[in-house]
């Protein structure tokens, strides 16, 4: 991954790596990287973003989903080829860091990876590790206000990740003087893409494949 820095964009395909169908169609629509949302349950990692209830899983909106096989990281990193991996830790022990990167080496090439958490203590395990960059989400104004008291003392980590709505030209630029990779999500269009990069934003995370292939395609600086 030697996208990231300059105004050459790292494009995250939100949430594709959560099944393997997705993960063909990501990479060929242009994606650098699948994101996969990580879970340890009962010592097994599960990739899945619904919520799990015993048998079953429930969506955002609180509905019962049929329980589906759930794919291994081994599975989607076998999947990816040579995309890169940005593997978001949800839920489980401090063990939860360790397991993802190891089962994504085991299932692929060699290759760098993103580790990404609302639950920072989660990435403490990786930091620092050969190839692997850890970065620290934001979803809320209250996390916010914690990652910028965080990013005040060293060690700097090796990126952030700020939901769009919270961030600004300032804040932009004050994140992008502390670390090396700012990220946000999600970016649904070039012209938000380009007033991102003009910012200093340097990871777009797209939802839409669509919004994928666009950025890829004829992305802002490409």
């Amino acid at each position: 991954m030697t996208q990231g820095s300059g105004r050459t964009p790292l494009i995250v395909a939100h949430r594709a790596g959560n099944h393997p169908a997705r993960v063909g169609p990501a990479v060929a629509a242009g994606a650098d990287v699948l994101e996969l949302d990580v879970h340890l349950r009962r010592g097994r990692l599960e990739v899945r973003h619904p919520r799990r209830a015993g048998p079953l899983l429930w969506d955002r909106e609180g509905v019962a989903l049929a329980r589906p096989p759930l794919p291994g990281v081994a599975d989607i990193a076998a999947a990816a080829g040579a995309a890169g991996l940005m593997l978001d830790l949800k839920d489980g022990p401090p063990a939860l860091a360790a397991a993802a990167v190891a089962a994504a080496r085991d299932g692929g090439p060699p290759r760098e990876m993103i580790v990404v958490s609302r639950r920072w203590a989660l990435l403490d395990p990786v930091a620092g590790h050969a190839g692997v960059r850890t970065v620290l989400t934001a979803g809320s104004p209250c996390e916010l206000a914690a990652l910028r008291r965080r990013l005040a003392r060293p060690p700097a980590p090796g990126g952030v990740c700020v939901r769009r709505s919270l961030l600004d030209p300032d804040l932009a630029a004050e994140l992008a003087a502390a670390v090396p990779l700012v990220m946000t999500w999600p970016v649904i269009s070039r012209s938000d893409a380009r007033t991102l990069l003009e910012w200093g934003v340097t990871g777009l995370i797209c939802d839409a494949l669509a919004g994928v292939g666009a950025l890829a395609s004829s992305g802002p600086a490409r």
